[in-house]
């Protein structure tokens, strides 16, 4: 809202801090975020959703991690390269999000762009203006959420105490 005051929008607008997520069932998961809090883990799940074409999502491809990382990457436009460096678990009906039941700390990541050292190009710079759905999604999975520093979303991350905010994924 303030970027498109700032270049003299003028039509009435209102912001939103997060979209609603439906869901066909009515569990939402919280016990799963209950046991990340409660436990001291080694082993952390990193999960992914969304569109991953090498446009949007080329950074899912190029990033390298650790022994101590798993990345699970859901969504549609891959090719068979998303398989060499993550878990590639296919597409799902968005009402119909997975539970996540895999020993570790459990993460969503909302990340979009070019590289995993910054959100770049047209669709890293769009996280700074935009509300990502996947944002919603992740909560009602009951996934605590990892997002660049500089998007829209990671004050609301930080003020709600939903997860954390990082200037780079070698964070």
């Amino acid at each position: 809202k303030d970027v498109l005051l700032n270049k003299e929008v003028s039509t009435q607008m209102e912001s939103i801090d997060i979209f609603d997520y439906f869901v066909d069932n009515d569990h939402l998961f919280k016990e799963h975020l209950k046991n990340i809090l409660r436990e001291e883990r080694k082993i952390i799940n990193i999960f992914y959703c969304g569109n991953l074409s090498k446009e949007k999502s080329n950074f899912i491809y190029e990033w390298n991690t650790s022994d101590k990382i798993n990345r699970y990457v859901y969504g549609i436009r891959s090719t068979e390269k998303i398989k060499e460096r993550n878990t590639f678990m296919g597409a799902f009906e968005s009402n119909s999000p997975p539970i996540v039941e895999l020993d570790g700390m459990n993460f969503g990541l909302v990340w979009d762009g070019d590289d995993f050292s910054t959100c770049s190009g047209g669709y890293g710079e769009y996280l700074r203006y935009n509300n990502p759905h996947k944002t919603s999604l992740y909560i009602t999975m009951g996934l605590p959420i990892i997002t660049w520093s500089e998007s829209a979303i990671s004050d609301f991350i930080i003020n709600e105490k939903l997860g954390f905010v990082v200037t780079s994924l070698s964070d």
